[in-house]
């Protein structure tokens, strides 16, 4: 994501910067130690319901799952697989299906 701000440098940069100067930031707004994440790929939508495809007997069966922050190419996921559940990850260039 992109967003353009405007900040207020104190010292000791001030003598430093120039108007129109750009840069890359990165700011945490919070973080959770523990939380489950997967790729945003994995998440498929069906009736607003987000589920995921996890390995099964007859191929892959879906899972849904209850969904928390996302952050760029992962999200959180607050309940429907555990730590160490394996789910299904579509390729980059086909993307996943459906959406929120």
């Amino acid at each position: 994501m992109n967003y353009d701000v405007i900040l207020k440098i104190t010292d000791p940069f001030e003598g430093m910067l120039r108007p129109q100067m750009t840069a890359s930031v990165t700011i945490t707004l919070d973080s959770q130690k523990g939380a489950l994440v997967i790729p945003v790929r994995a998440v498929k939508y069906e009736g607003g319901k987000a589920f995921v495809m996890v390995p099964s007997d007859k191929g892959f069966a879906r899972r849904p799952v209850t969904l928390g922050r996302e952050s760029g190419e992962f999200v959180q996921v607050k309940a429907g697989i555990s730590e160490g559940d394996k789910v299904q990850v579509p390729s980059a260039s086909r993307g996943s299906e459906g959406g929120p």
